[in-house]
């Protein structure tokens, strides 16, 4: 990997972000794009949400120049940038105006689609041989798109989607140096720890803008096509190792609302890491728990 890439990449990306998020911050409190708390909430007055759009500009448009300047790859970072785009626009009408679960399942479903079909390899990774890969690529895709939900489950207090973001593209670029060489996705760890680093400057606590939809879905998206790859090269257990927590608290906590009945896809506040902070912990707190955590994760997935 060109280390002189990487370096501008980060550098571009953190002071982008970082003035895109200010920039935005202004505007949203101009126009109303406020996140109003309710009995759900951890937080108590309105905060401006969808800061998650500087990730989107910055992605979409730098990814593909940059493959194409680099490296005069077109065919890829075209691709996942287009569903990149279609997770991220779908996520800010939502943040503007709330859709319908099933406009955005559909959307997460037809960007995980485009990139499980048009870039990973035409191999069975789980499934034996003698099972057809069609299959296995529908099952790859409902995967992808319930991690992109469940990522988005997860956004709920101060700071933890940025530093879960920074954590987790940390452990890729690691695990793409000692192990699996896919520089490609070394150069998209840099773009996503660089715009989550200038937005987090923003959201810690106490939070001057949220993620929004349009941020964790789009973070859920990127990574999780991250982890597919690293996985065909070999590291399945790895892949599953790095966002273990998030996996965990997200599927236990759908698991036990199911069980009582309850309307497991409307919003709630029953995460663990949600009850720590109303247990007493600060958002800062628990985000820390929870970064501690993926470093714990991340070694683990090293040392295998």
């Amino acid at each position: 990997m060109n280390w002189h890439y990487f370096g501008l990449l980060f550098i571009t990306s953190t002071v982008g972000s970082g003035w895109i998020t200010w920039f935005l911050i202004k505007i949203f409190k101009s126009k109303r794009v406020l996140d109003i708390p309710n009995a759900r909430s951890n937080h108590q007055n309105p905060i401006p949400r969808g800061a998650g759009l500087a990730t989107l500009i910055i992605f979409v448009v730098g990814y593909p120049f940059f493959s194409y300047v680099a490296f005069n790859e077109i065919y890829n970072s075209f691709i996942l940038a287009g569903a990149a785009l279609i997770i991220g626009a779908v996520g800010f009408i939502d943040d503007l105006k709330p859709l319908s679960i099933k406009i955005r399942l559909a959307a997460h479903l037809l960007a995980a689609s485009l990139v499980v079909f048009l870039l990973l390899q035409e191999v069975n990774l789980l499934l034996p041989s003698f099972i057809p890969n069609l299959i296995e690529k529908i099952l790859i895709s409902l995967t992808l798109a319930y991690f992109i939900s469940i990522y988005n489950f997860m956004d709920g207090i101060d700071g933890i989607t940025g530093s879960n973001n920074i954590m987790m593209m940390i452990g890729v670029l690691l695990l793409v140096i000692t192990k699996t060489e896919q520089w490609s996705l070394g150069y998209i760890s840099a773009l996503i720890i660089g715009s989550s680093i200038g937005f987090l400057i923003f959201n810690w606590h106490p939070a001057k803008i949220f993620y929004g939809d349009v941020g964790s879905t789009l973070s859920g998206f990127i990574i999780g096509y991250c982890l597919l790859k690293l996985a065909y090269k070999g590291g399945v257990i790895n892949s599953l190792i790095l966002p273990s927590y998030y996996l965990c608290d997200a599927t236990f906590t759908l698991i036990s609302r199911m069980v009582k009945r309850e309307k497991f896809w409307q919003p709630h506040s029953k995460h663990v890491y949600q009850r720590l902070v109303r247990s007493g912990l600060s958002h800062s707190h628990v985000t820390l728990m929870v970064t501690l955590y993926s470093s714990i994760a991340i070694i683990t997935a090293l040392c295998l």
